[in-house]
């Protein structure tokens, strides 16, 4: 979960700063006027992804979701009525779908009592990447290696990325690394990147992509001193009790790096814990 949240963020911050052609593909051509406050109070804290007042006065509420909700409707018809009611305006409201799975969530909700809900659904891979590929702006690359055939033209999205000068270099190869994962292309877009050079970057540049690159990496290594330990453990005494799965789990990185040491001397399992 708190990596398909590092990639909403990712996401969010494309949109508001880039402005990238998609977007107003998804308005209908009707251009963004401002983003609007999305964050509500009431019963439960709701923060919707992104909403904005277009110029024809109407309301553009978009979501991005990497992975199947079985309740995306019932979320999209809660977002739409909370935004209507404090803002009073027309709500139009669009799904995007980034996630690697194909895409099984409906784009409707009838409750049978008189309550319906509908929005937009759109996975990413229904739009051709070389439609994004043509745009000017440069976050509409990023995206392209979400869309349909952008896996086959990641070396060319690379380069293209790499072309550009100053902060746009930075940010859109910044999003190009931390949206890599919603494809499982991480390494090779890195060997990419690195046949030109490119791999050197300041994430200092931008807040949001150097706070969302923190928090990927901070994941990543927890997640490898998990399986360094796990795999210790199993090679030393070839299983491992319920008890020190559920030590491991619960572990921060810390602790795992600190039970990695401890195992090389330990005579049995309750050893590496023993002392925390």
């Amino acid at each position: 979960m708190k990596e398909h949240f590092a990639y909403d963020r990712v996401l969010k911050d494309l949109f508001q700063t880039d402005h990238p052609t998609l977007l107003e593909t998804l308005t209908g051509g009707v251009r963004v006027r401002e983003f609007l406050n999305v964050e509500f109070q009431q019963v439960m804290e709701r923060r919707a992804d992104l909403v904005a007042l277009l110029d024809d006065d109407t309301i553009f509420h978009f979501e991005f979701q990497g992975q199947n909700v079985d309740d995306m409707a019932y979320r999209a018809g809660i977002y739409g009525l909370m935004i209507s009611h404090k803002h009073r305006k027309p709500v139009f409201q669009t799904v995007l779908y980034v996630g690697i799975a194909p895409m099984q969530m409906p784009s409707h909700l009838d409750t049978g009592g008189g309550i319906t809900v509908w929005f937009r659904l759109l996975d990413i891979r229904e739009i051709d990447s070389a439609t994004l590929m043509k745009s000017n702006s440069p976050g509409d690359l990023a995206l392209a290696m979400l869309a349909k055939g952008g896996t086959e033209q990641l070396g060319e999205i690379a380069r293209r990325a790499a072309q550009l000068s100053g902060k746009a270099r930075v940010r859109v190869l910044t999003q190009l690394i931390l949206l890599s994962g919603l494809r499982k292309i991480s390494g090779k877009l890195r060997m990419e990147m690195k046949s030109m050079g490119s791999l050197q970057i300041d994430f200092r540049e931008n807040e949001i992509l150097r706070d969302v690159w923190e928090e990927v990496m901070a994941e990543s290594a927890h997640e490898t001193a998990y399986n360094i330990l796990r795999g210790m453990l199993e090679a030393k005494f070839q299983s491992i009790p319920d008890w020190a799965e559920v030590r491991m789990n619960a572990a921060t990185f810390a602790q795992l790096d600190r039970w990695c040491l401890r195992l090389v001397a330990a005579e049995s399992i309750t050893a590496v814990f023993e002392k925390e």
